[in-house]
C-alpha cells in the first residue's frame, strides 16, 4: 500500500506480482515434478507453499562475487549459478569456481562459458547428495570437492576412490593421491598446492587383502579400469556395475603385471584374485575396447 506520510492513511493499494503468481508456479512446479523432473529457480527465499514442493534454489553470481552465496545456505541447496559473462578468461572463470568453494558451495554453468577450453573441476562435482558442507569442502554420499589438503574417505565404505585433481589453471591433472586399504577403511591423502583443487568419488570397485594395500585409481570410466596396487600377500579386487559396466553375459580382458586372461563375472560381480609381491598395474577392459585401442 500507499501511506499518507501526513494523514497516515492507506490512499493507494498494491499488489507483489511473485506473491500472487504463487498458485501458477505451484502448479508448474508439480507438473515438472510429475514428468520426474526438479525444478531450479535463480532464486532464494520463498513462502512455505513453496517449499513444500520439488524445487531447488540458487542464486546468479560471478566475477569472483561471493556476496549472494551466504543467502543460499538458507535454502535446499548449496549451488550457487556461476555468472562467468563479466570473467575475461578461463583462469578467472576457475577462481570464480574456488571463490564459491570458499563459502562451502559448489557450482552451476549459467550464461557464456565457451572461454574455458577445458573442463574443470565442475565436470567432476555432481551427481552428489549433500552430507556436509565447509569452508573449502562440500562432503557428499557419492563424492568430496576440496581445495584443501588432507584425508578423505567415507566411514564404514569400502568403495576405493577415483581422485581428480585440477591445477592453478583449473585444468585436469595426473592425480598422485595414494589410496590406503586395511582393515580400519579406506582412506586417501590429498595433497593440494595454492589454487589447485580435486574431487574424490567413490567408485564401484572394493578390495580385501590379508595386510595393508597402498592404491592409485589411474583410470575409471565406460571402457576402462586401471589402478596401481603395492602390497603384500592374498588380496581380491571385486568390481560391479557403475560407469564401467558389469554384466554376467560378458567377458573382461584382466591383466595383470603384463599377464592377460579374460574373466566373466557372477551375480553382477567380477572378482579378480590377485597374489601380490610389491607394486603391479591392473587393467580391466572389454575385450573388443582394447581391440579398438581404448585401453591406452
Amino acid at each position: 500500500v500507499t501511506i499518507d506520510p501526513k494523514t497516515k492513511r492507506i490512499v493507494r493499494k498494491k499488489t507483489c506480482v511473485p506473491y500472487v503468481a504463487i498458485p501458477v508456479l505451484v502448479k508448474v512446479a508439480r507438473i515438472i515434478s510429475e514428468k520426474g523432473g526438479v525444478l531450479v529457480s535463480n532464486d532464494v527465499g520463498g513462502p512455505r507453499s513453496i517449499w513444500k514442493e520439488d524445487i531447488i534454489t540458487s542464486c546468479e553470481t560471478g566475477g569472483g562475487d561471493a556476496r549472494p552465496v551466504g543467502g543460499l545456505h538458507l535454502g535446499r541447496t548449496v549451488t550457487p549459478l556461476g555468472n562467468p559473462m563479466a570473467i575475461q578468461n578461463g583462469r578467472d572463470i576457475y577462481r570464480d569456481i574456488l571463490t564459491k568453494l570458499d563459502l562451502g558451495a559448489l557450482y552451476f554453468w549459467y550464461g557464456d562459458y565457451d572461454r574455458l577450453k577445458y573442463k574443470t573441476l565442475v565436470e567432476q562435482m555432481y551427481p552428489i547428495t549433500f552430507d556436509s558442507i565447509h569452508g573449502g569442502t562440500v562432503r557428499g554420499l557419492e563424492r568430496i570437492v576440496t581445495k584443501k589438503s588432507g584425508v578423505y574417505g567415507w566411514k564404514g565404505d569400502r568403495s576405493l576412490h577415483c581422485v581428480y585433481r585440477y591445477d592453478a589453471r583449473g585444468a585436469l591433472t595426473r592425480s598422485d593421491c595414494l589410496t590406503t586399504v586395511d582393515k580400519a577403511g579406506v582412506r586417501t591423502q590429498v595433497n593440494l598446492a595454492e589454487a589447485q583443487s580435486a574431487a574424490v568419488v567413490k567408485i564401484p570397485c572394493r578390495l580385501t587383502a590379508s595386510a595393508p594395500v597402498n592404491v592409485c585409481v589411474n583410470r575409471y570410466d565406460e571402457s576402462m579400469v586401471s589402478l596401481e596396487l603395492n602390497g603384500k600377500g592374498k588380496a581380491t579386487l571385486t568390481l560391479t556395475t557403475g560407469d564401467f559396466t558389469v554384466k554376467d553375459d560378458r567377458k573382461y580382458r584382466v591383466t595383470i603385471g603384463g599377464k592377460t586372461t579374460d574373466l566373466m563375472p557372477k551375480a553382477g560381480e567380477l572378482r579378480v584374485e590377485l597374489s601380490l609381491q610389491g607394486p603391479v598395474i591392473v587393467n580391466i577392459a572389454l575385450p573388443e575396447a582394447v581391440h579398438r585401442g581404448l585401453s591406452g
